[in-house]
Protein backbone atom coordinates (compact mmCIF):
# COMPACT_ATOMS: atom_id res chain seq x y z
CA UNK A 1 0.00 0.00 0.00
CA UNK A 2 2.61 2.48 0.91
CA UNK A 3 4.51 1.66 -3.13
CA UNK A 4 1.14 2.69 -4.44
CA UNK A 5 0.76 6.10 -2.16
CA UNK A 6 4.16 6.79 -3.53
CA UNK A 7 3.02 6.47 -7.16
CA UNK A 8 0.07 8.36 -6.72
CA UNK A 9 2.42 11.25 -5.68
CA UNK A 10 4.53 10.90 -8.41
CA UNK A 11 1.98 10.44 -10.79
CA UNK A 12 1.38 12.91 -13.28
CA UNK A 13 -1.27 15.92 -12.83
CA UNK A 14 -2.63 15.65 -15.98
CA UNK A 15 -2.89 11.71 -15.95
CA UNK A 16 -5.49 12.13 -13.31
CA UNK A 17 -7.66 14.34 -14.92
CA UNK A 18 -7.57 12.51 -18.05
CA UNK A 19 -10.65 10.31 -18.68
CA UNK A 20 -9.88 6.17 -18.57
CA UNK A 21 -10.76 5.73 -22.13
CA UNK A 22 -7.81 8.62 -23.11
CA UNK A 23 -5.44 6.84 -20.96
CA UNK A 24 -6.75 3.01 -22.29
CA UNK A 25 -5.35 4.85 -26.16
CA UNK A 26 -2.10 5.26 -24.61
CA UNK A 27 -1.52 2.44 -22.26
CA UNK A 28 -0.11 -0.23 -24.42
CA UNK A 29 2.66 2.40 -25.61
CA UNK A 30 2.97 4.89 -22.41
CA UNK A 31 3.47 3.06 -19.26
CA UNK A 32 2.62 5.88 -17.04
CA UNK A 33 -1.10 5.59 -18.63
CA UNK A 34 -1.36 2.02 -17.83
CA UNK A 35 -0.04 2.73 -14.00
CA UNK A 36 -2.81 5.34 -13.59
CA UNK A 37 -5.61 2.83 -14.79
CA UNK A 38 -3.81 0.24 -12.29
CA UNK A 39 -4.07 2.46 -9.44
CA UNK A 40 -7.68 4.01 -9.72
CA UNK A 41 -9.25 0.70 -10.44
CA UNK A 42 -7.07 -2.06 -8.77
CA UNK A 43 -9.18 -1.28 -5.62
CA UNK A 44 -12.27 -1.73 -6.93
CA UNK A 45 -11.26 -4.89 -9.05
CA UNK A 46 -9.79 -6.51 -6.01
CA UNK A 47 -12.28 -6.24 -3.52
CA UNK A 48 -14.93 -7.32 -6.52
CA UNK A 49 -13.14 -10.45 -6.26
CA UNK A 50 -12.52 -10.83 -3.05
CA UNK A 51 -16.68 -10.74 -2.84
CA UNK A 52 -16.57 -13.31 -5.24
CA UNK A 53 -13.64 -15.68 -3.98
CA UNK A 54 -12.74 -16.96 -0.83
CA UNK A 55 -9.24 -17.80 -1.23
CA UNK A 56 -7.26 -14.65 -0.82
CA UNK A 57 -4.43 -16.34 -2.97
CA UNK A 58 -6.74 -16.90 -5.88
CA UNK A 59 -8.09 -13.21 -5.49
CA UNK A 60 -4.32 -12.12 -6.48
CA UNK A 61 -3.87 -14.61 -9.09
CA UNK A 62 -7.31 -13.42 -10.57
CA UNK A 63 -6.70 -9.66 -10.14
CA UNK A 64 -2.93 -10.30 -11.91
CA UNK A 65 -4.42 -11.97 -14.84
CA UNK A 66 -7.04 -9.83 -15.34
CA UNK A 67 -4.44 -6.05 -15.66
CA UNK A 68 -2.47 -8.68 -17.95
CA UNK A 69 -5.01 -9.22 -19.89
CA UNK A 70 -6.31 -5.70 -20.08
CA UNK A 71 -2.51 -4.68 -21.13
CA UNK A 72 -2.44 -6.95 -23.91
CA UNK A 73 -6.05 -6.31 -24.95
CA UNK A 74 -5.07 -2.52 -24.86
CA UNK A 75 -2.45 -3.16 -27.11
CA UNK A 76 -4.46 -4.34 -29.92
CA UNK A 77 -8.10 -3.02 -29.82
CA UNK A 78 -9.34 0.57 -29.15
CA UNK A 79 -11.89 0.55 -25.98
CA UNK A 80 -14.75 3.22 -25.95
CA UNK A 81 -16.05 2.23 -23.04
CA UNK A 82 -13.37 1.14 -20.67
CA UNK A 83 -15.34 0.52 -16.98
CA UNK A 84 -17.81 -2.07 -18.19
CA UNK A 85 -15.35 -3.53 -20.41
CA UNK A 86 -12.98 -4.01 -17.68
CA UNK A 87 -15.41 -5.70 -15.52
CA UNK A 88 -16.19 -7.98 -18.51
CA UNK A 89 -12.83 -9.42 -18.24
CA UNK A 90 -12.86 -9.36 -14.08
CA UNK A 91 -16.28 -11.34 -14.65
CA UNK A 92 -14.54 -13.49 -16.93
CA UNK A 93 -11.49 -14.60 -14.95
CA UNK A 94 -13.40 -15.04 -11.78
CA UNK A 95 -16.05 -17.62 -14.19
CA UNK A 96 -12.65 -19.01 -15.23
CA UNK A 97 -11.20 -19.48 -12.20
CA UNK A 98 -14.35 -20.86 -10.67
CA UNK A 99 -14.66 -23.31 -12.97
CA UNK A 100 -11.57 -24.39 -12.88
CA UNK A 101 -11.20 -25.07 -9.03
CA UNK A 102 -15.38 -25.85 -8.65
CA UNK A 103 -14.96 -27.86 -5.17
CA UNK A 104 -12.66 -25.45 -3.19
CA UNK A 105 -14.20 -22.16 -4.23
CA UNK A 106 -17.69 -21.36 -2.79
CA UNK A 107 -19.18 -18.18 -3.89
CA UNK A 108 -20.10 -16.20 -1.29
CA UNK A 109 -22.97 -13.94 -1.55
CA UNK A 110 -22.21 -10.44 -1.05
CA UNK A 111 -19.14 -11.03 1.02
CA UNK A 112 -18.79 -7.06 1.94
CA UNK A 113 -18.16 -7.45 6.00
CA UNK A 114 -14.66 -8.59 5.83
CA UNK A 115 -13.85 -6.01 3.28
CA UNK A 116 -13.76 -2.69 2.02
CA UNK A 117 -17.53 -1.89 1.11
CA UNK A 118 -17.93 -0.01 -1.39
CA UNK A 119 -19.29 3.92 -1.22
CA UNK A 120 -22.37 3.09 -2.18
CA UNK A 121 -22.90 0.31 0.59
CA UNK A 122 -21.22 2.49 3.03
CA UNK A 123 -23.13 5.41 2.31
CA UNK A 124 -26.45 3.13 3.33
CA UNK A 125 -25.84 3.06 7.08
CA UNK A 126 -29.70 2.94 8.05
CA UNK A 127 -29.16 -1.32 7.39
CA UNK A 128 -27.88 -4.12 8.93
CA UNK A 129 -25.27 -5.04 6.40
CA UNK A 130 -25.07 -8.69 7.48
CA UNK A 131 -28.71 -9.16 7.36
CA UNK A 132 -29.00 -8.19 3.70
CA UNK A 133 -25.84 -10.31 2.63
CA UNK A 134 -27.81 -13.13 3.87
CA UNK A 135 -30.92 -11.78 2.37
CA UNK A 136 -29.30 -11.90 -0.86
CA UNK A 137 -28.83 -16.09 -1.01
CA UNK A 138 -32.97 -15.80 -1.61
CA UNK A 139 -32.49 -14.35 -4.86
CA UNK A 140 -31.86 -15.81 -7.93
CA UNK A 141 -28.49 -16.04 -9.42
CA UNK A 142 -29.44 -13.37 -12.13
CA UNK A 143 -30.95 -11.15 -9.68
CA UNK A 144 -27.99 -12.05 -7.17
CA UNK A 145 -25.38 -10.76 -9.36
CA UNK A 146 -27.29 -7.52 -10.61
CA UNK A 147 -27.25 -6.74 -7.22
CA UNK A 148 -23.66 -7.54 -6.55
CA UNK A 149 -22.76 -5.41 -9.58
CA UNK A 150 -25.05 -2.48 -8.71
CA UNK A 151 -23.44 -2.59 -5.04
CA UNK A 152 -20.15 -2.00 -6.47
CA UNK A 153 -20.91 1.16 -8.98
CA UNK A 154 -21.75 -0.66 -12.22
CA UNK A 155 -24.54 1.61 -13.99
CA UNK A 156 -27.17 -0.76 -15.46
CA UNK A 157 -25.64 -0.06 -18.93
CA UNK A 158 -22.48 -1.09 -17.64
CA UNK A 159 -24.09 -4.46 -15.90
CA UNK A 160 -25.41 -4.94 -19.21
CA UNK A 161 -22.47 -4.99 -20.61
CA UNK A 162 -20.29 -7.31 -18.36
CA UNK A 163 -23.38 -10.17 -18.05
CA UNK A 164 -24.24 -9.87 -21.96
CA UNK A 165 -27.50 -9.19 -21.08
CA UNK A 166 -30.20 -6.59 -22.54
CA UNK A 167 -31.08 -3.25 -20.49
CA UNK A 168 -34.45 -4.33 -20.31
CA UNK A 169 -33.28 -7.74 -18.76
CA UNK A 170 -31.36 -5.54 -16.17
CA UNK A 171 -33.80 -3.77 -15.16
CA UNK A 172 -36.56 -5.88 -14.65
CA UNK A 173 -34.06 -8.33 -13.08
CA UNK A 174 -32.87 -5.38 -10.55
CA UNK A 175 -36.38 -4.30 -10.14
CA UNK A 176 -37.49 -8.11 -9.11
CA UNK A 177 -34.20 -8.07 -6.69
CA UNK A 178 -35.59 -5.22 -4.77
CA UNK A 179 -39.28 -6.21 -4.89
CA UNK A 180 -38.49 -9.52 -3.19
CA UNK A 181 -36.21 -8.25 -0.81
CA UNK A 182 -38.68 -5.40 0.35
CA UNK A 183 -40.91 -8.18 0.73
CA UNK A 184 -38.66 -10.38 3.08
CA UNK A 185 -37.69 -7.53 5.42
CA UNK A 186 -41.43 -6.82 5.53
CA UNK A 187 -42.34 -10.15 6.61
CA UNK A 188 -38.85 -10.00 8.75
CA UNK A 189 -37.46 -13.11 7.22
CA UNK A 190 -34.53 -14.98 9.24
CA UNK A 191 -31.53 -14.85 7.30
CA UNK A 192 -30.89 -17.96 8.42
CA UNK A 193 -34.08 -19.38 5.93
CA UNK A 194 -31.96 -17.77 2.98
CA UNK A 195 -28.89 -19.27 3.13
CA UNK A 196 -27.62 -22.58 0.76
Amino acid sequence: MQLEAQWLEMADETLRGESDEALACRAASDPDAMTELYLRYRPRVERYCQHKLSDADLVQDVVAQVFLKVLDSLGKRRVSRFRPWLFTIVHNEIVTAYRSARPTIPLDPLNLTSHEQSSEVSAGDSFDLGYVRALMGCLSEGERQVMELRLFGLTNQEICHVLNKSYSWVGSTQHRAFTALQQLVAANTRAEVCTP
